[in-house]
């Protein structure tokens, strides 16, 4: 700093110099501003415009869990339904409890197939909805 403020004392006589490039280096930093505001905003834009689409990301992955959790409630509920189905026939008549079994089995393989589709339906709507985020 001591070199610069004598070369420039060299250059000009007195302290007009010092003062002279002092008031230049001010000017400078008034004309940097609009251009390192202008840097900061860009940089903010982008960094919302990033989170935007984060945001929309966990938005789309939130539903997809929500409706996952709906099928899973769905399934709960059926197995339930043959549980409480199975308890409640052999109470009414223990003999036919292979008869009950193979009745339970049916019905758990309609549930079952029902649950496929809905499951299928899920898996095509992340499809399309990926498809269409392209």
């Amino acid at each position: 700093m001591d070199s610069i403020a004598k070369w420039i004392a060299e250059i000009t006589p007195g302290g007009v110099g010092i003062w002279t490039a002092v008031g230049l280096i001010v000017v400078a930093l008034i004309r940097q501003k609009p251009i390192t505001q202008k840097l900061t905003d860009e940089r903010e834009g982008n960094l919302l415009k990033e989170r935007a689409a984060d945001m929309k990301g966990m938005r789309r992955r939130i539903t997809e869990l929500e409706a996952e959790q709906r099928v899973d409630r769905h399934n709960i509920g059926n197995l339930e339904q043959v549980l409480d189905m199975i308890l409640n026939m052999i109470e009414i008549d223990p003999g036919r409890a292979v008869a009950i079994a193979a009745k339970a089995r049916e019905v758990r393989a309609a549930q079952k197939l029902e649950l496929a589709t809905e499951k299928a339906g899920l898996h095509s709507g992340k499809i399309t909805a990926a498809e269409d985020a392209e």
